[in-house]
């Protein structure tokens, strides 16, 4: 392929012939479907994408207190660290370890 410059858009190009005349018209062994059938029939159930959650986070939060002529003074600054939902993948499981435990048990007592 002397004179072929591969380029990211070359490269992309070549990988969507691959897929669109080879990949995506076989038969596929285990459905017995081509892809881009199964694709046409999926994309007719498929909803929406939600809007993305970026949550509440607050930056600092200050404790406040009013002494007794009514003035106002900031006694304490405390930073809030700002997380990501992603962040809490890790804690989802591990409660639900915890947690499922006590609902099976609690269940079997109540009936």
């Amino acid at each position: 392929m002397m004179g072929y410059k591969m380029t990211l858009q070359n490269a992309n190009a070549e990988v969507m012939d691959w897929l669109d005349f080879t990949a995506n018209a076989r038969i596929h062994q285990t459905t017995l479907y081509r892809p881009f059938d199964m694709l046409a029939e999926e994309q007719l159930q498929l909803l929406p994408l939600p809007k993305p959650y970026h949550g509440i986070h607050p930056i600092k939060a200050t404790a406040k207190s009013v002494t007794q002529d009514k003035q106002t003074s900031n006694r304490i600054s405390i930073h809030i660290p700002t997380r990501d939902l992603q962040s809490y993948d890790a804690f989802i499981p591990a409660m639900t370890y915890i947690l499922v435990p006590v609902y099976a048990v609690g269940g079997a007592l109540w009936h």
